[in-house]
């Protein structure tokens, strides 16, 4: 009997749609590294794709040229499922598919009201990947993002992580605490602050960018970041697009 009820809530789960409406606009992940409470909507396909130059320093001295996609597929107002994939490659001639993930997305909490905000649990597998970026097992990625409006123009995103980076077996914890504006009908603007904690240790850094919505359905962005700790040592610049189709 508790197996029959089970069954009957998951596919009411599944099948519900809520009394919103498809976004008029593009609502995307980028930039910057956290992610908003929405799902993309019924039936949308949606890519997001940017090209990042990340300078490490430090005692590596590495540069690495980065294409991040994410592709995001809505199964109904509440839903989406989602896969990631980097084309990376480095000065230290390595190169492959590396921060392979697949998941999805459920929508808790549609829109801020007060105190409330509006809420969203993600969670993805980490795969192995392939060829010189290969990790030595898969793990889970799990977010909880929660998106508080700011009045009419600004929202503040915050961001709660546990992931693992597939060779460390302790879990990495982290936060991102992102403050968003609308500049305009076009233009949008975001700075950033995020975390993580790993072996006993902190590291934060800071990032900020911009936005410009082409059309309802294409957005380009551009960002730049860099850690904080006491001797700076990584830098990146990331330039990309946000496209949908439904």
């Amino acid at each position: 009997m508790f197996n029959k009820y089970l069954t009957i809530t998951f596919l009411l789960l599944i099948s519900s749609e809520s009394y919103s409406q498809r976004a008029e606009t593009i609502r995307t992940g980028r930039p910057g590294q956290s992610i908003g409470a929405n799902v993309v909507g019924t039936d949308v396909f949606q890519l997001q794709s940017g090209l990042e130059l990340n300078v490490v320093e430090a005692s590596s001295n590495t540069t690495n040229i980065i294409n991040n996609n994410v592709v995001r597929f809505g199964l109904n107002e509440k839903i989406e499922v989602s896969g990631v994939f980097d084309l990376a490659r480095n000065n230290k001639s390595l190169s492959g598919i590396d921060n392979l993930q697949i998941g999805g997305r459920y929508n808790i909490i549609e829109k801020s009201n007060g105190l409330l905000p509006a809420l969203c649990f993600q969670g993805r597998l980490r795969l192995k990947g392939f060829d010189d970026y290969k990790r030595a097992d898969t793990r889970p990625l799990l977010v909880v993002s929660a998106v508080h409006s700011l009045g009419e123009v600004s929202s503040l995103t915050t961001n709660l992580t546990m992931s693992y980076d597939g060779f460390n077996p302790r879990a990495i914890y982290g936060y991102t605490i992102a403050y968003g504006i609308s500049l305009s009908e076009k233009w949008g603007a975001f700075l950033e602050e995020y975390a993580s904690y790993q072996n006993d240790n902190w590291s934060h850094a800071i990032d900020g960018g911009f936005s410009y919505l082409y059309n309802n359905n294409t957005q380009y962005d551009l960002a730049f970041g860099t850690d904080i700790e006491e001797n700076l040592s990584q830098v990146y610049l990331s330039f990309g697009i946000s496209w949908r189709t439904f």
